[in-house]
């Protein structure tokens, strides 16, 4: 059941049918079908804002996000997507780019927030001369490399301040993880990230800290 319901709400948000939905989850269609309809009911500002981006792509061809950046979507100009009952007279490759509309505006105004948050982190970073380094950004998540020397709850308080923002009234919070062994000492293996709460913290630094005096 939660399986389902984190598919219902990852999926839906980004255009997907009842017959993607339906073998996503494991439904018939007509069950399917009635999440979709009861979800746009439910989240109707989402709804309206799936809609809105369909028709701004049917009118103009491209869709447009929050900073500017667009994808154009050439096939999908002028062709009604709210009228699809005919498979015979259905534009496969129209409706394909329409799924694609909302999709890149989710996930091209993540990294637009993730960069911008990027730039003013490590210009703290650099200003307060922190041995802090970023590995690599993958979509929403980025891997930093933090000298084991620095205090833990430190990392974690420069990282709400700069990665926690507020999106058009919407709070983006953001998970923290730590490449941990078992006993709790520092990895360097991607395979050992673990998620970490605040109150941890000092807890894992006290074990490392023994560590490091043995």
């Amino acid at each position: 059941m939660r399986k389902q319901g984190i598919t219902r709400n990852f999926s839906l948000p980004y255009g997907t049918t009842e017959v993607g939905l339906s073998k996503s989850i494991g439904v018939s269609k007509t069950e399917a079908k009635r999440y979709i309809e009861d979800y746009r009911k439910g989240n109707k500002a989402i709804a309206d804002y799936i809609d809105w981006s369909k028709d701004h792509v049917m009118t103009k061809g491209y869709t447009e996000g929050s900073y500017g950046e667009r994808l154009y979507l050439k096939s999908a100009k002028g062709y009604d997507w709210r009228q699809q009952d005919n498979k015979r007279n259905k534009n496969w490759e129209a409706i394909a780019q329409y799924k694609k509309a909302t999709n890149f505006i989710i996930q091209s105004d993540n990294a637009f927030m993730l960069y911008k948050s990027l730039i003013t982190f490590f210009k703290e970073i650099e200003e307060k001369k922190l041995d802090i380094s970023l590995i690599a950004t993958i979509y929403d998540s980025m891997y930093i490399r933090v000298n084991k020397e620095i205090d833990n709850k430190l990392v974690y308080n420069l990282m709400k301040k700069h990665f926690e923002v507020d999106f058009y009234g919407i709070p983006m919070l953001i998970d923290i993880g730590i490449a941990l062994n078992e006993d709790k000492t520092y990895s360097n293996r991607w395979g050992h990230l673990t998620d970490v709460k605040y109150e941890e913290l000092d807890k894992i630094t006290e074990i490392n800290l023994k560590k490091v005096d043995k």
